[in-house]
C-alpha cells in the first residue's frame, strides 16, 4: 500500500524530474544572468551612461523621491491592513494573500542587497563615476556609494513577479506600469544597465522562492486537513 501510494503521488507532483526542473531552470536564468551582466559591465555601461548623460531631462529626472525605498513603504503599509483584517477575522482574500507575498518578496530582495550584495560588490554609482572617472566594483570599500545590483531594479521586479504568477489577467497592464520606473531609473542615469540586470534577477528569484515557500506550506496544511478529516470517527479511508 505504501508503495502505491508512492506512486500515485509521483505521477500526480511528476516525480523526481518534475521536482529538478525549477532547479535547473534558475540555474540557466543565473548563468545568462551573468552572461548578460558581463557583457553590458564590459561594453555598455559606460557607453549608455554617458549617451543619457549628455540628454537635456537627465538632471530631471533624478528626484530625490527615487533614493527612498517606495516599494518597501507602500506594500509594508498594504501588509499592515492585510494582518490587521487577519487578526480581527476579516479574512484577507485572494488579493490580500498576494499583498503579503509582495510584501514578503520585496523584504526579502532588500534585506539581501543592502545588507549582503551592495556592501560586498561596492560599485559606484554614474554620477560618481563622471565625477571621479572609476566604475569597477570596489569590493567592501564605501559601501554608501553602492550601485550594484539595482535596489530598485530587484523591488519592480519582485512585485510584477509575484502578479505575473497569480493575476494573468493584469499581466499586460502590471508590465506596463512597473516598466514606467524601470525607464525612469535608466534615463535618470541613476544605475548602470548591468545594475538592472542583477537586480532584476535578484528579485524574480526572491519573489520565486518566496511563492514556493508559500505553496508548499499551503499544500501541506491541504493535505493535513485531508488527513484528519480521514481519521474521523465514522469516516472510512480509500487507501
Amino acid at each position: 500500500d505504501a508503495d502505491m501510494t508512492m506512486q500515485s503521488r509521483n505521477k500526480r507532483g511528476g516525480g523526481p524530474d518534475k521536482a529538478r526542473r525549477p532547479i535547473f531552470a534558475w540555474l540557466t536564468a543565473f548563468a545568462a544572468c551573468l552572461v548578460l551582466t558581463a557583457a553590458s559591465y564590459f561594453f555598455l555601461d559606460v557607453s549608455f551612461a554617458r549617451f543619457i548623460h549628455e540628454l537635456p531631462f537627465e538632471t530631471a529626472l533624478r528626484s530625490p523621491m527615487w533614493s527612498t525605498p517606495l516599494l518597501i513603504s507602500v506594500f509594508g503599509a498594504a501588509f499592515f491592513v492585510v494582518a490587521v483584517r487577519a487578526m480581527l477575522g476579516l479574512g484577507v482574500g485572494y488579493w490580500g494573500q498576494t499583498i503579503v507575498l509582495i510584501a514578503l518578496s520585496v523584504a526579502l530582495a532588500a534585506c539581501l542587497n543592502e545588507m549582503v550584495l551592495k556592501p560586498l560588490f561596492d560599485r559606484p554609482m554614474p554620477h560618481n563615476f563622471f565625477a571621479t572617472g572609476h566604475h569597477t566594483f570596489g569590493l567592501m570599500r564605501d559601501r554608501n556609494r553602492s550601485s550594484f545590483p539595482s535596489g530598485h531594479a530587484a523591488q519592480i521586479v519582485a512585485v510584477l513577479t509575484v502578479i505575473w504568477n497569480r493575476h494573468r489577467t493584469l499581466r499586460a497592464l502590471w508590465a506596463l506600469l512597473l516598466a514606467v520606473p524601470l525607464g525612469l531609473l535608466v534615463l535618470g542615469n541613476w544605475h548602470f544597465l548591468s545594475d538592472l540586470i542583477a537586480g532584476g534577477f535578484l528579485g524574480a528569484f526572491c519573489a520565486a522562492s518566496v511563492m514556493a515557500l508559500w505553496n508548499a506550506r499551503t499544500a501541506a496544511n491541504s493535505e493535513g486537513r485531508l488527513g484528519g478529516e480521514a481519521m474521523q470517527p465514522g469516516r472510512v479511508s480509500r487507501s
